[in-house]
């Protein structure tokens, strides 16, 4: 049996009744996770940072897209934040502590690095 609940804290019973078929169980459409629809930079550098290698074979719990991930590397990259194999720089470390996406974190405005 699925439970809805409503503002009064009273909850409706959905029951399955073969004569109606499975059009009342229907579910509403769930949106995508937030990992899949959301910029990955700072996601990725916090691993990185964390000594995480692999992030296509990392225990994500909806992993996203590897072309996902290899933009975020290719960004971080750009922003001189890991080298080219992938390793942290010096630079990338200073921006993973702050509670900034890395591209406001590079910007002269945002950490003063330049």
């Amino acid at each position: 049996m699925l439970t809805t609940g409503n503002s009064l804290g009273f909850f409706k019973l959905k029951v399955y009744n073969p004569r109606i078929h499975m059009e009342n169980l229907l579910l509403e459409e769930q949106t995508p996770p937030e990992i899949l629809r959301s910029n990955l930079v700072n996601t990725v550098l916090m691993l990185v940072k964390a000594g995480i290698k692999d992030l296509v074979k990392f225990d994500w719990v909806d992993a996203p897209a590897p072309e996902l991930l290899m933009r975020a590397l290719e960004l971080l990259n750009y922003l001189t934040a890991v080298d080219n194999d992938g390793n942290l720089m010096v630079l990338g470390s200073i921006m993973a502590e702050f509670p900034l996406d890395p591209q406001v974190g590079n910007c002269p405005g945002g950490g003063c690095f330049f």
